[in-house]
């Protein structure tokens, strides 16, 4: 299984895009978060080979995760995206 991390401060837009995943992709753990405390907890406890990250996170919480998941893996996949 690929073990995948959403990250999205909107409920809604985590929601459409985690049901869109399953949806289409039956091999994939997905787990979520919605800030950078949270990304921070789920990548550490999952080591996902991919993120899904919302660009516009505040206090420029998108370019912490991105650059501690770099830090951690430098083999992670990130698919950043705003909306």
């Amino acid at each position: 299984m690929t073990q995948l991390l959403l990250i999205d401060g909107t409920e809604h837009i985590r929601t459409r895009l985690y049901d869109l995943l399953m949806e289409s992709y039956d091999h994939l753990l997905i787990k979520i978060a919605d800030n950078y405390k949270s990304a921070v907890f789920q990548f550490n406890k999952y080591h996902p080979e991919i993120i899904v990250l919302d660009m516009s996170l505040p206090n420029e919480e998108s370019f912490k995760i991105l650059k501690f998941a770099k830090a951690m893996s430098e083999n992670v996949i990130v698919i950043a995206m705003s909306i």
